[in-house]
């Protein structure tokens, strides 16, 4: 990505908005938006994404004179990727057009090394860590992103061309939660013209990406497609959309029994560990019993995505049969019970070692957020697995609350390779302290545990 910055001043030329019906070439009022963002219910405190691009700036200027009216505390944030030269000087640039507006800014850096592949998706990834880790740590401020109309059709076209299903055409969602912070998507159904018209009348220029018209990227060859047809059927980019919002009711229906599943069927604690209650998915009908099975395995095994389809159909069919044994699927050991039941816990395997520093906050397994709440500032300090050997090393230091294949997966501190805290066991040195918490999902019934904390 390249982006510049491009100034212009209103009125925009003739011709910017042509093929489009006179709505979509109007400014997105505020009155209008007060309802889009109202609909959401977003809390006091709120946090905008904004890069600089046409859409996400429109939408920090509308939720500043929003947030004016209704009493609201809001801070827009860029990421500094820090992936081209130019990038410091972008960011500096956007928290310059906030400041002339008003606005407080912060701009957050992805430090440290960028992989030499797959680097959109891990720049995707930093983006949502430092902006929900930011969020957290101020007051659990909602986090606004600037998704519209033209990214839920993209988003359906794409999906649709990879043969997704019922869920996967829903596209993009209007209200998600990611790692205990709420995203909320209120220009999801406006066009981005509306966007762009509302930076015209408020005379704000924003930074042109160039990449957004290199075809190399999947989402930008869709994105071409769409003009294409857009020329010869001007309202189908607009029908894809009304389609993902179609199917957008399917999953919400959908996620609201799976919910339902998950409270009566799945009982979790606060080690991440789960146990499945098989009769109760007996008597679920089998698309919603293998949703439930493929969210415990996503959750508890850390992972992203859920496990493929044929695999968790297997396992199921293995939970509902009389049985008996293990098996494993997604980073898990699913463990069959006597009453019929199964426990699912995190396998002893691939569990990462990751340093920390006194006061910093990871994301650890894809399972835990984890605090070095206290520390020695000038110590290298590690969280790893308990694992066998420190494990071991608890015996006899009080009853465990939890099984031993759990323990040996929970995280602890070290430091030089010395045990130094193990929240979970209620363990740490003097003047060690480490918090964990499990990670929030936007995913029903697993929800925030307490924080699990041991100052020594």
């Amino acid at each position: 990505m390249c982006p510049q910055a491009s100034h212009f001043d209103p009125p925009p030329p003739a011709g910017w908005a042509e093929g489009l019906g006179a709505g979509a070439r109007q400014p997105l009022g505020h009155e209008e938006f007060r309802q889009l963002v109202g609909a959401l219910a977003p809390g006091r405190r709120i946090a905008v994404a904004v890069s600089g691009g046409a859409d996400s700036t429109a939408l920090a200027l509308l939720t500043a004179r929003w947030a004016e009216q209704s009493h609201a505390d809001v801070t827009a944030i860029t990421i500094d990727h820090g992936l081209r030269p130019e990038s410091a000087a972008e960011a500096a640039l956007v928290g310059a057009w906030m400041q002339a507006r008003g606005i407080r800014h912060r701009t957050l850096h992805w430090d440290g090394a960028k992989p030499s592949h797959g680097i959109q998706a891990a720049a995707r990834d930093a983006r949502y860590r430092l902006l929900t880790a930011w969020c957290r740590d101020n007051g659990g401020a909602d986090l606004l992103l600037a998704h519209h109309a033209g990214d839920q059709s993209e988003t359906f076209a794409m999906r649709l061309g990879r043969a997704s299903g019922p869920l996967g055409l829903a596209g993009i969602a209007a209200v998600v939660e990611r790692d205990g912070i709420r995203l909320l998507r209120p220009v999801l159904g406006v066009e981005r013209a509306r966007l762009v018209a509302t930076l015209w009348a408020a005379g704000q220029p924003w930074i042109e990406d160039p990449s957004n018209a290199n075809p190399r990227f999947a989402r930008v060859a869709t994105r071409q497609r769409l003009a294409a047809l857009a020329a010869v059927a001007p309202e189908a980019p607009h029908a894809l959309a009304l389609a993902a919002q179609a199917f957008g009711a399917v999953r919400a229906t959908h996620e609201a029994h799976l919910s339902v599943l998950l409270a009566e069927g799945v009982t979790t604690e606060a080690a991440g560990n789960c146990r499945l209650d098989a009769p109760t998915l007996a008597m679920a009908p089998p698309a919603l019993a293998h949703a439930a099975v493929a969210h415990v395995l996503t959750v508890v095994g850390g992972q992203t995505y859920p496990p493929a389809r044929r695999a968790t159909e297997r396992l199921l069919r293995w939970l509902l049969s009389p049985a008996s044994g293990a098996r494993t699927l997604h980073g898990c050991v699913v463990r069959r019970r006597r009453d019929g039941g199964a426990d699912v816990c995190r396998e002893a395997r691939n569990l990462p070692r990751v340093a920390i520093a006194t006061g910093e906050r990871i994301v650890w397994d894809g399972r835990f957020i984890v605090e070095l709440t206290h520390g020695d500032p000038t110590l290298p300090y590690q969280v790893a697995s308990l694992g066998d050997a420190a494990a071991d090393e608890m015996r006899g230091r009080g009853p465990r609350p939890y099984p031993a294949a759990v323990v040996r997966t929970l995280p602890a501190l070290f430091q030089a390779g010395r045990l130094l805290a193990a929240p979970h066991l209620g363990f740490s040195v003097r003047g060690a302290a480490l918090d964990v918490m499990l990670r929030a999902r936007q995913t029903l019934a697993f929800r925030p545990f307490a924080v699990v904390s041991r100052a020594g």
